[in-house]
């Protein structure tokens, strides 16, 4: 049967993709949790900056906070999978997060998030304004053009905004 007239049905979107992320939030830790809990203590330090992210992200689609999370797991995977093989202990997450190299690793990815966060509005503009004014000489030669073939009526006049 079709909807009344002057409404349209709307298909659920998003709620799928967020069921799935939030069991995969939900399955990861309990799996690190039982079966490498060092893993789990080192991401627990090592995603601060993730964290610190989602609580400032205010947006709905939470594009920083994406960023930042995502780069800052690519910072400690490898301390991560260091510590996934049999001989890993707990001193052993404890001693990479202590130690500066690793937390430099870890938390300097997570600031190339953060710098990506920053620096690409800023750089969508200044593209956009190139190609913007690349089209309006494009557009304005062509113009030229049409008025060597038509005459000058073909330009026009443009008409003045009215006055307040």
């Amino acid at each position: 049967m079709a909807p009344a007239s002057g409404t349209t049905a709307k298909p659920k979107t998003g709620s799928a993709g967020r069921a799935t992320l939030l069991l995969l939030a939900l399955a990861v830790p309990v799996l690190l949790a039982v079966a490498a809990p060092q893993a789990l203590v080192l991401l627990a330090g090592a995603l601060l900056p993730t964290l610190a992210a989602l609580m400032m992200d205010r947006t709905r689609e939470r594009h920083a906070a994406f960023a930042v999370g995502v780069l800052n797991l690519v910072g400690a995977a490898p301390f991560v999978f260091d510590l996934l093989g049999p001989r890993a202990t707990m001193a052993t997450a404890m001693a990479a997060l202590g130690d500066p190299f690793a937390l430099g690793a870890i938390y300097g990815a997570a600031a190339v998030g953060w710098a990506l966060v920053l620096a690409a509005p800023p750089a969508a503009r200044i593209w956009l304004a190139i190609v913007t004014e690349r089209r309006l000489a494009q557009l304005r030669r062509l113009q030229e053009v049409l008025v060597e073939v038509w005459g000058v009526d073909v330009a026009g006049e443009p008409e003045a905004p009215p006055r307040r």
